[in-house]
């Protein structure tokens, strides 16, 4: 439900653009839609997005969580004019629509991908000049990739850890999650994963369908935009 340049902004700090920042404001309205008070923020960065848990079994609403940090807030009394423009057909964005793919790995029955906590570092100010000692350059340590899979269908994936622990050699992979809409016939996000590799592996026979578990890391992750989110 947010506008294109919001996603475009995670998209770009998720791609290493850590100098982007933007002013904003949050406006609190009472029931009538009279505005109370407003937090103004200013040359505020995106410093972490938290992509949920998905579950193919669940019937709940998913939710991206981002985290902003600014340079600086202002709080005032009372605010703009409500401006009545909520939208109530927004896409819903379901725990269980979703699709995850990795090259050569068969991953058609995935039941679940952990969430994934992208933390990212505060960018250096704007403007700074390195004159004696050059700061490092900044980094996101992408964190890892847990899936859960019915153990029949694992074996692909137990032939690319054996090949990493015994053989002390296995080829990383690409892959992607994408986030379908309720249908599950178009895409609302994708998150395509770069250079997986295989950490660990187990059984987990606690359900009433053998389930294997699958733990990657990923060296970068992209965000991309669906056509037609606005």
């Amino acid at each position: 439900g947010m506008q294109a340049a919001f996603y475009q902004w995670i998209k770009n700090t998720i791609e290493g653009n850590f100098s982007r920042t933007t002013d904003g404001k949050i406006v609190a309205y009472d029931s009538t839609n009279k505005p109370i008070r407003t937090l103004e923020f200013y040359d505020a960065q995106i410093t972490e997005v938290t992509f949920p848990r998905l579950d193919a079994s669940s019937k709940e609403a998913a939710a991206m969580t981002v985290q902003i940090t600014p340079s600086a807030t202002w709080s005032s009394s009372g605010g703009d004019p409500f401006p009545g423009t909520v939208s109530k057909t927004q896409k819903k964005w379901l725990a269980s629509n979703f699709r995850l793919a990795i090259d050569g790995v068969d991953m058609t029955k995935a039941s679940s991908v952990e969430a994934l906590r992208v933390a990212i570092p505060l960018g250096y100010p704007q403007g700074i000049v390195c004159s004696i000692i050059c700061p490092p350059p900044l980094a996101i340590n992408f964190p890892n990739v847990e899936v859960r899979l019915a153990s029949s269908f694992a074996s692909s994936a137990i032939k690319w850890y054996e090949e990493s622990v015994y053989n002390g050699f296995a080829e990383e992979k690409n892959g992607a999650i994408e986030y379908l809409t309720p249908d599950a016939k178009g895409v609302l996000f994708r998150l395509t994963l770069h250079n997986l590799g295989p950490i660990s592996i187990e059984n987990d026979d606690g359900g009433s369908i053998a389930a294997t578990i699958l733990r990657m890391y990923a060296e970068h992750m992209k965000f991309e935009i669906a056509t037609g989110v606005n």
